[in-house]
Formats: structure tokens, C-alpha cells, sequence
């Protein structure tokens, strides 16, 4: 089942209201400090089952895809180059994540000693942004290899955008910015 512009349009805007949905969860600060362990087992949750679908969808039908179809013989090496470029994406995503940009907790950075710069949350915007394109690009593609792995594609994105909404929140109160700028940041990563 292939979907039409349209369809995978419509994916898109639902992806991007779970994302501004996020967003606004940790906006009053007692539904946060009330519901912080809900917060915290959504993101497990979400990372949990994007794990999943990887290693049980995605890369059993990376591996079958890369194999050359017109080869007699199946042989281990053929995988070496697919799963070489998964371990490259996992070590370079940990190197970003724990070197190059800061550590934030989910919403606990909104102290008076602790404000990030403005130029730190447009930098993690911009990464955010990039972040949603490829998101984009990928259930594009799942649903173009098959539908199954499409519609697991669309709600692993789904269930992570949901967090990635108040992780963006948590960053842009955390730079002492407010209601205003949180709504225009979740909707422009949306």
C-alpha cells in the first residue's frame, strides 16, 4: 500500500501536534511536578518501543534489502556494511548527545541560577529541526519498502515526539523564555 502526498502529509501535521502536545504538558508547572514519573515512563516508553521496531522490523528488511537478490550463495559479509553504518550512526549520535550539546534534564532546569543562552537554544532548535526532516524522510521511506514497517515507522515517530515536545519546552524555559516562544519552537520542530 503506497501512500499518496496527501496521506503522508496528513501523517506529518499528526506527528507534529503530538510534538506540540509535548510542548505544552510541561507548561504549568504543577502538572509537571504532579505528573514528572508519567513524564519520565513515556520517554521510556517511546525509546523503548523505537528500539524495538528497529531491531525487529527495520533492520531484519535492511539486512534483506542490502543482500544482492541475484547472488546464489548468501554469505555473512554481505551484512558487514549495514550494520558497520548502524553502529557508525549509534556511536556518532552518542558522541552529539554526550560531547557536543549540554545535558538537560526534562524540565528540572527551570532555577534561577541555571539559564542556558538564547544562541544554545536556537543552535538545539535548528538540530531539532534537521532531527524532524529525517523523521519525515523516514516514513516516507518505510511506507514506500512496506506498509507494515511504514505504520510502525509513523508511531515509533509518533510516540517520540511526544517527549522531544517538553524536551524542547524544558530547553526553551530553561533559557528564561515563556508560553510564547515554547508554542513557536514545538511548532516550527513540529
Amino acid at each position: 500500500m503506497e501512500l499518496t502526498f496527501f496521506q503522508l502529509c496528513m501523517l506529518g501535521i499528526i506527528v507534529a501536534l503530538a510534538n506540540v502536545l509535548g510542548g505544552l504538558a510541561l507548561l504549568p508547572l504543577r502538572f509537571y511536578r504532579g505528573h514528572k514519573e508519567l513524564l519520565k515512563h513515556m520517554l521510556a516508553l517511546g525509546a523503548g518501543f523505537m528500539l524495538t521496531v528497529t531491531f525487529i522490523e527495520i533492520l531484519p528488511k535492511t539486512i534483506q534489502l542490502w543482500e544482492n537478490p541475484n547472488s546464489e550463495s548468501k554469505t555473512a559479509s554481505s551484512i558487514y556494511v549495514p550494520m558497520i553504518l548502524l553502529l557508525a550512526g549509534y556511536l556518532l549520535t552518542q558522541f552529539f548527545e554526550h560531547t557536543i550539546a549540554p545535558h538537560i534534564h526534562i524540565g528540572e532546569e527551570k532555577h534561577s541560577d541555571y539559564v542556558i543562552p538564547t544562541t544554545s537554544v536556537y543552535t538545539v532548535i535548528v538540530g531539532l529541526l534537521i532531527h524532524a526532516f529525517f523523521y519525515g524522510v523516514s516514513i516516507s521511506a518505510a511506507y514506500h519498502v512496506d506498509s507494515k514497517i511504514g505504520t510502525l515507522m509513523f508511531i515509533v515517530v509518533l510516540v517520540h515526539k511526544f517527549p522531544e515536545g517538553f524536551t524542547i519546552a524544558s530547553i526553551v524555559l530553561s533559557a528564561g523564555k515563556g508560553v510564547k516562544e515554547v508554542l513557536i519552537s514545538t511548532l516550527t520542530v513540529g
